[in-house]
């Protein structure tokens, strides 16, 4: 067996320029810690797990709500367990960047049914914020369950993020997904708010998802208790179901437009018109 050409060699200041080389240099200067090489790291993180993943997690900047109380507590497999006692939010570290670099693009999106968008950090930072205060309005906290009916878009991501800042717990379907398989999902988790969207397109197809939107609205409030409010945003898809005044032709984009129902007649206060459509606003305001 020959050798074959070697393809890529690494450049002689790898060290000064990668992050596997920062990391080294943090662990010598706060550790006093020196390495041969790759081989001799990879050695080190397998026979001291807890000196790695600790001073892993201090390195990249993991910020603790409640530090935890060792970094490996138990060893079994299965059932190890990490970092016993501690405590951090996700949307936390997702959003960080906000503060480091606000004019950085975050989100690059591109569609067939309207205008691409780029948004910054600080956009994002933003819309998760507004949308975050709607869904404390309408009461969601920390253990509750938001679901949405949503296809891949930043407005989806943004609502993500403001559901995971609360400490509340998440679930999505594609609006390619059946009523059945939908509810079947949904209604285990109980949610006590659902995005939705209307519909979508398919290349030139439009596909008007009203009817599943209810159908699956319905049988939320049959069998899940804490179902309060849905907010649906009009997809802006094509210019078929703009009112006259802002359609010129089929091809022409949406508005984008809210709608909020509620389980009951005599609905909380909580998710009363104003501050559902307060929270589906701040859900869509990239898209207006």
């Amino acid at each position: 067996m020959t050798r074959g050409e070697v393809v890529w060699t690494p450049p002689a200041d790898v060290l000064e320029i990668s992050r596997i080389g920062h990391f080294l240099s943090w662990l010598s200067d706060t550790r006093g810690l020196s390495f041969e090489g790759y081989e001799d790291l990879w050695r080190w993180s397998v026979d001291d797990l807890d000196g790695f993943w600790g001073s892993f997690t201090e390195w990249i900047g993991v910020q603790w709500r409640a530090a935890p109380t060792a970094v490996l507590a138990e060893r079994a497999m299965p059932g190890a367990v990490w970092f016993p006692g501690g405590t951090l939010n996700w949307a936390e570290h997702a959003l960080a960047r906000a503060a480091e670099r606000p004019n950085d693009v975050a989100i690059v999106a591109r569609s067939q049914t309207r205008d691409g968008s780029d948004l910054t950090w600080a956009d994002f930072a933003d819309a998760v914020a507004r949308c975050r205060a709607g869904l404390r309005r309408l009461g969601v906290g920390r253990g509750d369950r938001v679901c949405a009916y949503a296809p891949n878009i930043p407005e989806t991501l943004i609502a993500f993020a403001a559901t995971a800042s609360l400490g509340a717990i998440w679930s999505s379907c594609a609006p390619e997904f059946g009523t059945r398989a939908v509810v079947d999902r949904f209604a285990q988790v109980e949610p006590k708010v659902l995005f939705a969207i209307d519909g979508y397109r398919y290349g030139t197809k439009v596909v008007d998802r009203r009817e599943e939107v209810s159908a699956i609205e319905a049988a939320l409030r049959r069998w899940s208790t804490p179902y309060e409010c849905a907010i649906w945003a009009r997809a802006p898809m094509t210019g078929a179901r703009c009112s006259p005044s802002t359609s010129r032709s089929n091809s022409t984009r949406c508005r984008s437009t809210t709608r909020c129902t509620c389980s009951t007649a005599q609905a909380p206060p909580a998710c009363r018109r104003q501050s559902c459509t307060d929270t589906a606003a701040s859900w869509w305001s990239t898209s207006r």
